[in-house]
């Protein structure tokens, strides 16, 4: 029992030697005192806490706050801006609009040589009052019945139902139902025969006041100088 007893006091005082040693050894090393446990460590802590304070405070929130309100600002600037250039868009629109109305005023007609073209062959010469057949309109000087035949009935210049007799009653210059008179008041017309009825087309003279009409003079030279016919 003894000899335990001794042995735990010894390691007791080991401890305790150890526990002493950490705290002033250093001071020993170094050279120093002993510190005094007067002053609080605590003392610092107030100042530290004055200082975090005033440096969370949000100062820079105004800052940022004015600083995004301008920046919205130009949005309804750049709003009004297209609206303006929009505008003049439609005015070029109503004036393209007008033009192509003002276009189809007068549809024009065939020409005097289309119509003449168009009649060859099939076109056929009679009196005012229809009785009496004076020949076809062809440019075939060879056809027995062409106005342009100088040796047929029709187109010879001694026949009485040519309009190439210049002494006849379809052309003499004076007869009033002469293709030649510029006064006839009853000058031959042209006709055609389609759909198993006949179809007027116009007079024959050279009337200035006879509206529409073909006239007499160039018919004749058309069709000779088509057909290749001597005048």
């Amino acid at each position: 029992m003894i000899r335990r007893f001794v042995s735990l006091c010894f390691l007791a005082s080991i401890g305790l030697l150890l526990s002493c040693g950490a705290v002033y050894l250093p001071l020993i090393v170094r050279g120093g005192s002993t510190p005094s446990p007067g002053a609080p460590s605590a003392s610092p802590t107030p100042s530290k806490t004055a200082t975090l304070i005033p440096s969370a405070t949000p100062t820079s929130t105004p800052t940022n706050t004015e600083t995004t309100m301008p920046s919205a600002t130009p949005t309804p600037t750049n709003t009004a801006s297209p609206t303006a250039s929009h505008t003049p868009t439609f005015t070029r629109t109503a004036t393209a609009t007008r033009t192509p109305a003002n276009t189809p005023t007068a549809t024009p007609g065939p020409t005097l040589d289309e119509l003449i073209d168009a009649l060859d062959g099939i076109g056929q010469m009679f009196s005012h009052d229809g009785q009496t057949y004076l020949g076809r309109v062809s440019s075939n000087c060879y056809l027995y019945d062409s106005i342009v035949n100088k040796f047929g009935p029709y187109g010879s210049p001694y026949s009485q139902t040519s309009i190439s007799n210049p002494f006849g009653p379809y052309g003499s210059p004076f007869s009033n139902t002469s293709a030649f008179n510029q006064f006839a008041s009853e000058p031959p017309a042209v006709w055609v025969w389609i759909n198993s009825q006949w179809m007027f087309v116009a007079p024959v003279t050279i009337n200035p006041f006879t509206i529409p009409r073909i006239p007499s003079d160039y018919l004749l030279a058309y069709l000779r100088l088509k057909g290749g016919c001597s005048p």
